[in-house]
């Protein structure tokens, strides 16, 4: 229901340059899970989060709606032609995007390899693997 998800976003934008230490944004807060409130937490606290909260939805819910599809749309990609080396890195305490789905993609890309992290989230996992990822990245 893209509809629904566009106006929850844009009702979401209207609140959106609220203070992050108290309701209604720190009830956002609770919709992620532990791990992920606890590493935003540490780096630096909830406003770098909130302000990426903010741009992603600035000029409405309509480009955060087009984001989710391509998850959930199907990307007709023959994954066994890739000749690149792949590393998966993903949470699985991930709510954005399921463990289930990169499992799923990984299995079909030739040569893969894989780095699933049962308890990190979709936050959680960039913010504590960032020197690892980068370093996979350069190699």
């Amino acid at each position: 229901m893209p509809w629904l998800m566009e106006g929850i976003l844009n009702g979401a934008r209207k609140i959106s340059h609220l203070p992050v230490d108290r309701p209604p944004l720190t009830w956002l807060l609770q919709t992620i899970p532990e791990q992920d409130r606890r590493a935003v937490e540490s780096a630096g606290g909830y406003e770098a989060f909130f302000k990426s909260f903010r741009e992603g939805i600035r000029q409405g819910g309509k480009g955060a709606v087009a984001d989710a599809d391509v998850y959930l749309d199907p990307w007709n990609l023959d994954f066994t032609s890739i000749r690149v080396p792949v590393t998966f890195w993903h949470g699985g305490l991930d709510r954005n995007i399921p463990i289930r789905m990169a499992k799923e993609v990984a299995a079909k890309v030739p040569g893969a390899q894989t780095r699933w992290f049962n308890d990190e989230g979709h936050y959680s996992l960039p913010l504590r693997k960032l020197p690892e990822i980068l370093g996979d990245l350069a190699r």
